[in-house]
């Protein structure tokens, strides 16, 4: 569990690292439209983000699974299939990189979020499916609707799906998996 003293230093990692995202620019003759403003953003460099979060809640080795006084989970489920029992689970780059930790889950089908040149663990492994899905790349493309951001989504949302169809389940992973509601 995160205490409250936790929660602060890992925002400010967080807020620091948005920072040198250079933001959005300013003024009046800037486009209002949305998918403007966020094309204008410099792309934010989230494995940096991560392991400064990795730090400042004390954990080993940059991606353990436990920190000083805390708890930390590699990976959450977040979803049950009612018909076919399989889950979704989201995590970091520790789970995605133990086989025993998939196995323990049944976790077959892995959705890597990181950059490209980030490691698919297991992908040699034919017991394995992924989808390397960037999702930091966002920013280049157009998105300016409600629908070109489902669009953007939907070849990630058909491969979970398919998945879940099959029985199989599926962990959608960054470096951190930073981005999930705190333990209380």
């Amino acid at each position: 569990m995160m205490s409250g003293p936790q929660r602060a230093q890992a925002m400010e990692a967080l807020q620091r690292a948005q920072a040198t995202e250079g933001g959005a620019a300013g003024g009046a003759d800037e486009e209002p439209a949305r998918g403007q403003e966020y094309r204008e953003r410099q792309a934010a460099d989230y494995d940096a983000a991560a392991r400064e979060l990795f730090k400042s809640l004390g954990l080993v080795g940059g991606d353990a699974g436990s920190s000083a006084g805390g708890k930390y989970s590699n990976l959450d489920p977040i979803w049950c299939d009612p018909r076919t029992k399989a889950r979704v689970f989201i995590g970091n780059q520790s789970a995605a990189k133990n086989e025993g930790t998939l196995a323990t889950h049944g976790i077959t089908h892995i959705v890597n979020c990181q950059d490209m040149n980030a490691p698919n663990f297991h992908e040699a492994n034919p017991q394995f499916c992924y989808l390397r899905f960037p999702v930091a790349h966002w920013i280049r493309e157009d998105m300016e609707t409600d629908e070109q951001v489902l669009a953007y989504f939907n070849r990630c949302f058909e491969f979970v799906q398919t998945a879940l169809d099959s029985g199989h389940s599926v962990l959608i992973h960054c470096l951190a998996g930073a981005h999930r509601k705190p333990h209380d």
